[in-house]
């Protein structure tokens, strides 16, 4: 393969599916890029699992801070955009330490080990209403029917919205996954219209909570503080925006991504039904084969040698996720789906350091409980269709994914 036929920012490639052949070679032959930008400066790829876990662990030099241009974008253009409809406040991934240490301390407690183990009777009731009625119905889409359903809600119960309002809460989340799939989006005005809707709804659970607190999660931000001073509106806003993003739609692509590798490799779930002691291995091999953000973007914030290459200040440096849970120095054969792998040290969750994932336990927990009780319920899953993938070279997502479930002939 020639480098110049590799093209991250092609997102039509990206929708027929992920280009692991690229990765591949870059891994074995350039696991250090320079990849070039039309009109732009162009960025660093990162594809290999140790490069990235280095590097995601020195933020003080690899910054995701909006002050360099923010933790997304691999062009110019794409970082202004998100940065415009930021209006100037940053969320947690936006920011570093000390900074990005005080605004994670306001909400890190909710998502600890006993707080998000209460949820589990919770998430297994929801999941099991759930697969009951779909295995009965048979064909589904996975993305609307199934994935997206428990942890919409589960989100919205932890910030304290009305069941009424998921619907909105779930297009919420569609306008930031879907900003540059038309299929979702139309254009640039929908996307900002989208975005306005989010800050209007947000404003108003404010509002809401400041007259009548509660013990939820929008309580929690609307009488925080930092250094003394209480978070704006717009701080707010990105908080409650990153919580159904992060809450929602990447635990759904994990599951999507999980029922299309069961859809593949059928075995796999046998193997899971007859060993149901398998579902902690089977969660972090979900994980790794989903990996539902495929990269984060990194500023160089001074020069720096790193692995015979010269990093300058204001560089950027992408770290692909996506690549680095493929790698063979790794992983045995990395794109084997083995839900008994182990060790699975995958970078789905950033690979340590300060931004290692707020929800990796939550996600964890409604992973592992679907597949426990998917596996309960159904002996095969069978295509039922074509698969969509989303337009995005950020997400490792499916728009659409018909399957039909064949279900157990005796279940427990």
């Amino acid at each position: 393969m020639n480098p110049s036929e590799i093209n991250l920012l092609d997102k039509d490639r990206f929708a027929q599916g992920t280009p692991h052949e690229w990765f591949t070679w870059l891994r074995a032959n350039e696991p250090i890029w320079r990849h070039p930008e039309p009109d732009g400066p162009g960025f660093w790829v990162l594809s290999k699992h140790v490069h990235i876990t280095e590097l995601g662990r020195n933020p003080r030099v690899f910054s995701s801070d909006d002050l360099y241009g923010g933790p997304t974008g691999l062009t110019v253009a794409d970082r202004k955009r998100m940065n415009d409809a930021a209006k100037g406040a940053r969320s947690l991934p936006h920011m570093d330490p000390p900074d990005h240490t005080q605004y994670r301390l306001i909400v890190e407690r909710r998502f600890r080990n006993r707080p998000i183990n209460e949820l589990a009777d919770r998430i297994r009731e929801l999941t099991a209403e759930l697969l009951d009625a779909t295995v009965e119905r048979g064909v589904c889409d996975v993305v609307h029917d199934v994935a997206s359903v428990v942890p919409i809600i589960v989100i919205c119960e932890m910030l304290g919205l009305p069941p009424d309002d998921r619907d909105k809460v779930i297009a919420i989340a569609k306008a930031d996954f879907g900003v540059d799939d038309p299929d979702i989006l139309a254009d640039k005005d929908a996307y900002v219209a989208a975005r306005e809707g989010t800050q209007s709804y947000a404003h108003k659970l404010m509002m809401q909570r400041r007259a009548d607190p509660g013990s939820d999660l929008m309580t929690v931000l609307v009488e925080a503080k930092v250094d003394g001073r209480p978070l704006n509106d717009q701080e707010i806003a990105l908080f409650f925006e990153l919580f159904i993003d992060a809450g929602h739609e990447t635990v759904l692509t994990a599951l999507s991504q999980t029922v299309q590798a069961f859809v593949e490799n059928p075995a796999q779930l046998r193997r899971l039904a007859a060993n149901p002691k398998l579902a902690e291995s089977a969660t972090e091999e979900a994980l790794r084969w989903a990996t539902p953000v495929m990269y984060f973007r990194r500023a160089v914030t001074e020069d720096v040698d790193f692995h015979g290459f010269r990093f300058k200040e204001g560089e950027s440096v992408t770290m692909w996720y996506i690549s680095g849970n493929r790698d063979e120095e790794v992983f045995a054969d990395p794109f084997h789906f083995d839900i008994g792998r182990t060790p699975n040290n995958h970078l789905t969750f950033g690979g340590g350091g300060p931004h290692f994932c707020l929800g990796a336990r939550l996600a964890r927990l409604e992973v592992r409980i679907f597949l426990e009780e998917l596996a309960k319920r159904v002996d095969v899953v069978e295509a039922a269709g074509d698969p969509a993938p989303l337009r995005s070279n950020l997400f490792h997502a499916f728009k659409r994914l018909p399957v039909r479930f064949v279900p157990s002939l005796v279940t427990s």
